[in-house]
């Protein structure tokens, strides 16, 4: 099936910002695309996050090749609880894709528009999770909404699953705030002093000093020593930035101080790196997972 591209560039304004150098590597960001209230929220996360980090947005809409597939089938139907069940033809699928990707393509201007950020669009066929990974070595994050809502609040689709696992970039998955006062709590941060968590720090750095928002520290390590340890290494680094910084300590083998940090914290998001010592653990994994939050997890870029 041959892939169709619309590429769209609009106001290529730049934000105004502190004068000092970027502090992050996050030139692209990539945000999934459907007309789905999920998706719509993801879409303006993205929008704001591209903003701080003066990034450029890419939106990929997928026509599910799994939809047109079931919709060829000769006994595919809608089934409607106020009228009588109607025949859904490949014909009817296609008009369908065709105008949510429209919207889609609407709701990605405006968003852009309005943070004035640079952007472009395309859509490709094909199936969503692979499309979506198949886009993703060439942007620095990708951005999804948390579907199966009908079956756990709380749980990740598949697709999201699959980025979170394969996607070579940061991946940022959970529910996101939409409207007026998103974006206005701080950014939580876990610190645990390894390249990929130093990284996350920065990332997370720029999000929250670029938002005028609190950047709080959550500061895990396996005692006291090495919680007040991190603290240090992290004030070097973060001090000269003049942002407003709160830190919490937290030891690894008190999960439920974990989760009480994070439910009082009221965050925007949470970052944290792919190697952290709480997705090994059972519980804080749970904890994590269970955020009615986003979830901005980052990896340390491959070296060549």
């Amino acid at each position: 099936m041959k892939t169709a591209h619309r590429p769209h560039h609009e106001r290529r304004r730049r934000l105004r910002r502190r004068p000092d150098k970027r502090d992050h590597d996050i030139r692209r960001i990539l945000v999934a695309l459907d007309s789905s209230a999920e998706g719509l929220a993801a879409l303006d996360t993205a929008a704001r996050l591209a903003a701080r980090l003066e990034a450029e947005l890419e939106g990929l809409y997928v026509e599910d090749e799994a939809l047109l597939h079931m919709a060829r089938a000769p006994l595919t139907r809608i089934v409607s609880m106020t009228s009588a069940s109607q025949s859904l033809s490949a014909a009817d699928m296609e008009r369908s894709m065709r105008a949510q990707a429209r919207a889609a393509h609407q709701a990605l201007a405006r968003a852009s528009e309005r943070r004035a950020v640079r952007w472009s669009f395309r859509t490709v066929r094909g199936q969503v999770s692979g499309e979506i990974l198949a886009a993703a070595p060439g942007v620095d994050m990708v951005i999804l909404g948390k579907a199966n809502r009908r079956l756990a609040r709380a749980k990740l689709g598949s697709t999201a699953r699959t980025l979170w696992s394969q996607a070579p970039g940061a991946v940022l998955v959970g529910e996101h705030a939409a409207g007026e006062g998103a974006g206005e709590h701080p950014v939580i941060c876990v610190y645990e002093g390894t390249p990929a968590s130093d990284r996350a720090v920065a990332i997370a750095a720029s999000i929250a000093g670029n938002g005028c928002c609190r950047l709080t520290l959550l500061l895990v390590g396996s005692s006291e020593d090495a919680t007040r340890a991190l603290e240090a290494d992290a004030m070097t680094r973060l001090s000269p930035q003049g942002i407003a910084i709160k830190r919490l300590r937290v030891l690894l083998d008190r999960p439920g101080q974990l989760a009480n940090t994070l439910w009082q914290e009221h965050g925007e998001l949470i970052v944290l790196a792919d190697d952290s010592a709480l997705l090994g653990q059972g519980p804080a994994e749970k904890i994590i997972e269970e955020l009615h939050l986003p979830v901005l997890l980052v990896r340390q870029p491959a070296t060549l």
